[in-house]
């Protein structure tokens, strides 16, 4: 596996758990952030061998 597969997955997590932490605050500002960095790793799926 690849440095850049490595550097995904860890965006991944860490957009998952900016999400459910601003879920459970109640902030819509982390919630977006997720979203968001769920949003570019979508687009950049195709990207990943």
């Amino acid at each position: 596996m690849s440095k850049l597969w490595y550097m995904y997955v860890t965006a991944f997590i860490a957009g998952i758990g900016i999400t459910i932490v601003g879920m459970i605050q109640g902030n819509i500002a982390f919630v977006a952030i997720g979203v968001i960095i769920g949003v570019a790793l979508y687009f950049n799926r195709g990207q990943i061998q």
